[in-house]
């Protein structure tokens, strides 16, 4: 039998933490090879809190991650565009607003997670172009087709209707 034995101490989070992690010559990118969300980004467990792993990183070899006191606090950026990369030159500090930008900038706006919006011209649901009369902005950010919005509460209505 392998791994830990009885009256061995626990692996460190740093150390499991570098466990997970491979250099990957091609790109550069340390590839998060632990477990990941559905969103591609590397997780690790610290003091019974599950915390991602870019962001980890940044605390180890960098420090504290600045709160700038709004509800998404400060963002842990990639300028590889891998979710999976740890390097810490590949990340940079930046607001939501400044990811968002980013990614756009870089044209990484999935839908369906094979074609982006752009390419398409249509909505998620592929039913609606994808216009600017179509398309409104929700607080969380989240452009939203109005179209299919109208599809949706118009079927609930429908069904709770007596």
């Amino acid at each position: 039998m392998t791994g830990r034995k009885r009256n061995e101490p626990f692996m460190d989070w740093r150390e499991r933490f570098w466990y997970k992690v491979t250099p990957n010559d091609e790109t550069g990118c340390w590839e998060w090879n632990g477990p990941y969300t559905r969103s591609g980004y590397g997780m690790l467990t610290v003091d019974k809190k599950v915390k991602r792993s870019h962001r980890l990183v940044w605390e180890m070899l960098v420090g504290p991650i600045p709160n700038d006191g709004s509800a998404h606090g400060i963002c842990v950026c990639h300028k590889c565009d891998n979710p999976k990369c740890v390097n810490i030159n590949h990340l940079f500090l930046g607001t939501m607003a400044d990811n968002v930008r980013d990614r756009d900038a870089k044209n990484r706006f999935v839908c369906n997670k094979t074609k982006t919006i752009r390419e398409t011209g249509k909505c998620l649901s592929g039913r609606h172009d994808w216009v600017p009369e179509n398309i409104r902005r929700t607080k969380q950010g989240r452009n939203l087709c109005l179209a299919c919005n109208r599809e949706t509460k118009r079927r609930h209505n429908q069904a709770v209707a007596p």
